[in-house]
């Protein structure tokens, strides 16, 4: 993996550290960061897919709680744990 790979990566978890700051938080800080890493040590392609399947993962997720009665569609869920998950699949 080059170095402009592993910037790539990096770019879409520092990204979302920007999305958290324009936000005032609404975005977590701490799912940024983590995506900034798994960037630097996976790369674009691999950091992509793991926020795009982290997003499904949630919405999927989010629905089910829906259904069930569970949540509202303004309830906050986390996002680090569906992280967790996309990154363990893919790795």
């Amino acid at each position: 993996m080059g170095l402009l790979d592993m910037a790539g990566g990096a770019f879409i978890g520092i990204s979302l550290v920007l999305m958290s700051v324009i936000t005032r938080g609404k975005i977590g800080l701490g799912d940024g960061l983590m995506l900034t890493v798994t960037g630097l040590l996976l790369g674009f392609t691999d950091n992509l897919k793991i926020l795009t399947m982290s997003v499904l993962l949630t919405a999927g997720f989010s629905v089910i709680l829906m259904i069930f009665g569970k949540c509202r569609k303004d309830t906050e869920l986390p996002f680090a744990p569906f992280l967790l998950g996309a990154f363990l699949v893919t790795v």
